[in-house]
């Protein structure tokens, strides 16, 4: 694999990792309600606050893994290319 294509794979999962995190930020902030009620299915003995500190505790993690698994790479390919 060469530098060019190993920078597009970097770049594209940034990408969909990003629209994945977008998706979940805006579930989480518009139809929490829903989203709540969904989650209360699976886990009969889940609270607000658990339910949020979740929420919160996996876009956080997730966050941090998109940026350190997919955007650094892509910016240390970039800068190596020029």
């Amino acid at each position: 694999m060469d530098l060019a294509t190993a920078q597009y794979f970097f770049g594209y999962c940034f990408v969909i990792g990003s629209v994945v995190l977008l998706l979940w930020s805006v579930i989480f902030r518009f139809a929490h309600d829903w989203h709540f009620r969904i989650a209360k299915l699976w886990f009969q003995a889940l609270s607000v606050e658990t339910y949020y500190a979740v929420n919160l505790a996996g876009l956080s993690a997730f966050k941090i893994a998109v940026v350190a698994l997919f955007l650094i790479p892509f910016v240390a390919l970039s800068l190596l290319r020029c």
